[in-house]
């Protein structure tokens, strides 16, 4: 018994590592492509481009892994149910006398498992993936990459506005002869230096040159204009000074002893201890119906899991006055709603949401046949 048991055993656990393994890559996979596209944007003139965009990608992929991890042990476990469901295995294990807890033993392991790893990714390597950020953006913001232009050539930054330099200075990398078209006004300058900023912003600093505006047709001096032409927006700009509850690890949370501190650690400790909800979750809402293949109640899980996450949003970002009242309450709000489910399957039969959801749709379509 004890031998066919450790097959049970090897044969869930598969399932189970090898969907949410999957889930985690394709959901990791289609953040970063999302955040690509304008990361090559903004990083378009940028010089040393390709370091920008790994090292910035690098910094992403923990916050990434912080999404990607409940989902994908939700999905693992979920779909592993249904498949034993709808094969038919679970009737046979059950017909065994072999008790949920028994045969879910190492989902839960892998629960746990997954849980530390998730308190170490929100406690410090999230954190550390921010300061990267951080030091990446104060490093663009400074100039420090340099651009990647071209001499001669008119290059557009975007919404009419055209930039053309005579020659580059190898020694310093700064642009000789400039010319800047810009809304309205014609800049030029003897030298200037040109980057991108965080923001996806061109900045240019012109020195020793003249401004010619268009509507008056009067001409200005000057020996040093910084302009920028904020052309994609919307990304923060904060610095690397900025000491954000995100930026700072656990332990350092803990010890400022501030409100701001311990709201961010309590968020830090629920996303952990909602991974360990998440089997009970998937066990009840994973079985489809009897004689029906409904995928509703997972559907329903992903729905929970989500509005679970934006329940701590608040006190990770270091928002709540009470924090201790209100951890209290997200954690125990979490468990009456698990078992909540629990108790409706009990009571209700497998597959129960699905149930709800086709009476919903039957009376919906009623009214208009």
């Amino acid at each position: 018994m004890s031998f066919r048991l450790l097959i049970l055993d090897r044969y869930v656990l598969r399932q189970t590592l090898g969907t949410m393994c999957r889930v985690l890559a394709v959901v990791m996979s289609l953040m970063i492509l999302e955040h690509l596209p304008r990361l090559l944007e903004i990083t378009r003139l940028s010089g040393h481009r390709g370091y920008i965009v790994v090292h910035t990608v690098a910094g992403l992929l923990p916050e990434y892994g912080g999404i990607g991890l409940p989902v994908g042990l939700f999905l693992g476990i979920a779909l592993t149910v249904r498949k034993l469901v709808l094969s038919g295995e679970l009737d046979v294990i059950e017909a065994c006398g072999i008790a949920p807890m028994r045969w879910m033993r190492f989902p839960l392991i892998v629960a746990a498992m997954v849980s530390i790893l998730a308190m170490l990714n929100q406690g410090w390597l999230m954190p550390a993936g921010e300061g990267k950020l951080a030091e990446i953006g104060g490093r663009m913001e400074s100039g420090e990459f340099g651009h990647r232009l071209e001499a001669g050539q008119f290059i557009d930054l975007g919404s009419g506005r055209v930039l053309l330099f005579e020659q580059l200075d190898a020694a310093n990398g700064e642009l000789i002869g400039l010319f800047l078209r810009a809304e309205g006004n014609t800049f030029t300058a003897r030298r200037g230096r040109f980057w991108r900023r965080p923001s996806g912003a061109a900045a240019i600093e012109l020195r020793d040159g003249q401004v010619v505006r268009d509507r008056s047709s009067k001409v200005l001096n000057f020996v040093r204009l910084q302009y920028r032409a904020d052309d994609v927006g919307g990304a923060s700009e904060t610095g690397p000074g900025d000491r954000s509850p995100k930026r700072v690890d656990i332990g350092l949370l803990w010890a400022s002893g501030t409100t701001s501190g311990r709201s961010a650690a309590y968020g830090r400790c629920l996303s952990a201890a909602l991974i360990l909800f998440l089997p009970s979750l998937a066990l009840a809402l994973g079985k489809p119906p009897r004689r029906q293949s409904g995928a509703v109640g997972i559907l329903v899980g992903l729905m929970l899991l989500v509005v679970g996450l934006k329940m701590i949003s608040p006190l990770i970002d270091g928002q709540a006055r009470e924090p201790e009242i209100m951890a209290a309450g997200i954690l125990l709000a979490w468990g009456l709603s698990v078992s909540g489910l629990i108790r409706a399957e009990k009571v209700f039969g497998q597959g129960f949401v699905d149930h709800w959801a086709s009476r919903v749709l039957q009376n919906f379509r009623r009214p208009n046949a």
